[in-house]
């Protein structure tokens, strides 16, 4: 007889909330990469580099509605390959000429928080790394949908801490 005890540990447990979102827009600018041998996550990181050094995030801050930058992995084909936008959340403002818009639909999403004193310690992509324990341990089953992540540009006056988040649609 095999048995298996799982237990998550709540030292390391994430800071969420389940949420009901009413839809809303993002715009930005947008690659399409592949999550075959893990080629997305370099193509990405150069994307923030080359989009921090052509000025866009730039751009993103200075006529976004809210002080967040906002990416989206989204438009997933079954050979792996997805699209992966930078930009921010336009309602009223206009995003700039020659950004992609996407509506983000109505969905209940799990809004996972990352929080620090410091901006440079917050580290997403090890989060992310965490997701499929996390979901066991919840009983929460992502929806085949686009993932979010959200990044605020100032401290949380509440709290004084930097944060970040993974939005993840839930079923």
């Amino acid at each position: 007889k095999l048995t298996f005890d799982i237990k998550y540990n709540s030292e390391n447990a994430f800071n969420y909330r389940i949420i009901k979102h009413k839809s809303f827009k993002i715009a930005g600018r947008h690659i399409t990469t592949t999550g075959c041998d893990g080629k997305c996550f370099s193509e990405i990181m150069n994307f923030w580099r080359q989009s921090y050094a052509d000025g866009t995030i730039e751009r993103i801050k200075g006529t976004c509605d809210k002080p967040v930058l906002v990416s989206a992995l989204y438009d997933k084909k079954s050979d792996m390959t997805f699209r992966y936008m930078l930009g921010s959340i336009y309602e009223k403002n206009m995003p700039p000429e020659g950004f992609t818009e996407l509506t983000v639909p109505d969905m209940t999403w799990a809004v996972i928080f990352i929080e620090s004193e410091e901006k440079n310690k917050l580290n997403i992509a090890k989060e992310w790394k965490r997701l499929s324990d996390w979901f066991y341990a919840t009983g929460y089953c992502p929806a085949d949908s686009m993932n979010l992540e959200v990044y605020h540009l100032n401290k949380d006056i509440n709290n004084g801490k930097y944060r970040n988040e993974i939005w993840i649609p839930l079923t």
